[in-house]
């Protein structure tokens, strides 16, 4: 998903993404970071980075969610 949103932006265009961490078997997965690291090599920019914190049905497992900011280049 990432490389076909890299490919139909025009360049300097944004691609936002809201990632939320999950707790699997009570480990935390850093999809967020996973995120960056595969957009960056696509060839995206991180250009912001937002934390969200709320409550979700699982009693906050999950923590927060980040809402990323890339930038095609």
């Amino acid at each position: 998903m990432i490389k076909e949103s890299y490919r139909v932006l025009k360049p300097e265009r944004i691609l936002l993404l809201l990632v939320g961490n999950p707790t699997v078997k009570g480990n935390r997965i850093d999809l967020a970071e996973m995120t960056i690291e595969i957009a960056c090599k696509s060839g995206f920019t991180v250009v912001g980075k937002h934390k969200r914190f709320g409550s979700n049905r699982r009693a906050n497992l999950m923590g927060h969610e980040d809402l990323i900011l890339f930038q095609r280049s």
